[in-house]
């Protein structure tokens, strides 16, 4: 079981960078989240045209103790399945979709 405490920590976060995407054995999956912040220190690059209307705006980026995030799942199952059957004499069709199931996770901190 998840500690609460961890997904009240990655929930507070208000901005967030997928900074890796993995499977690192087969069907399990690995994601690390880097937290970001508005640092209203850095300066903001913009088009010319822009500067009008961004004036006041910061960059939003991942800076000295910002905290990384690791969810990991041992298993799970992921399909999308899309079948289109087409009636020869009613030009009927139908379309039915199946999405993602994951199962419990570990998330590290």
């Amino acid at each position: 079981m998840i500690e609460a405490t961890a997904v009240e920590q990655l929930q507070s976060v208000p901005y967030l960078y997928l900074r890796e995407l993995s499977e690192p054995r087969d069907n399990s999956l690995k994601l690390v989240v880097e937290e970001a912040v508005v640092n209203r220190s850095g300066i903001a690059q913009f088009h010319p045209e822009l500067d009008a209307i961004m004036k006041n705006a910061s960059p939003i980026e991942s800076v000295d103790g910002c905290r990384v995030f690791e969810l990991y799942w041992k298993r799970y199952a992921a399909y999308l399945v899309t079948e289109e059957l087409v009636g020869s004499n009613s030009g009927a069709s139908a379309v039915q979709q199946r999405s993602c199931v994951l199962e419990s996770c570990n998330l590290l901190i």
